[in-house]
Order: structure tokens, then C-alpha cells, then sequence
């Protein structure tokens, strides 16, 4: 995969295109990159990122609670919590699980 640094910002690249998931990524500024993960029956995003180029700051901004299970640190979400911010998760989309990591 080629690195984000040589992109211009606003150029956008696919990173996986599979039959469960499409993922890419587009150049936002010169210290950022937005990843979006799209569900390829529909086109529908269902998870999008914003992630540091040179740091490994990573903040989920949206993740579609219809097309993913999502738990922290592998239990259930409870009420009020939220999978969003600046965090690390894994996000399996062959059995469609988020994992948010504190």
C-alpha cells in the first residue's frame, strides 16, 4: 500500500475492496487522512476514521450500529457509552464486529 505522505491532498485510494468490505482512504490535509469502510452490496458507509500520517492518533467519527456487533474490549456496549473519539479497535468486517480498545 502506498503511503499517505506521497498523496496530494484530496487524492483518495482504495485499501481493501473484498465482497464484505471496501475500505479507502483519502489525503485530508498534510497531517491527516480520512478511511472510510463502505459495505460493497450497498455502498452505504458504515465506519469512517480520521488518522494522523505520521502519528498513530485515530479517531472514529462514525460507525453504523445496523451493519456492525459492537462491544468494548469485547463485552457489549453499555448505555451511554459511546464507540466514538480517539481510540484503538479492531473492526472485523467478515463477521461484522467492532472492538472498541481502552
Amino acid at each position: 500500500m502506498e503511503h499517505a505522505s506521497t498523496l496530494a491532498i484530496g487524492e483518495k485510494r482504495v485499501m481493501t475492496d473484498t465482497s464484505f468490505i471496501k475500505v479507502t482512504y483519502t489525503r485530508t490535509s498534510d497531517q491527516f487522512l480520512t478511511i472510510e469502510y463502505r459495505d460493497p452490496g450497498t455502498q452505504k458507509l458504515v465506519l469512517k476514521c480520521k488518522a494522523g500520517i505520521y502519528t498513530a492518533v485515530v479517531e472514529l467519527e462514525y460507525a453504523d450500529n445496523s451493519f456492525w456487533t459492537i462491544t468494548r474490549n469485547g463485552r457489549p456496549l453499555g448505555p451511554g457509552e459511546s464507540v466514538t473519539g480517539s481510540l484503538a479497535f479492531d473492526a472485523d468486517p467478515r463477521i461484522r464486529t467492532l472492538n472498541r480498545k481502552d
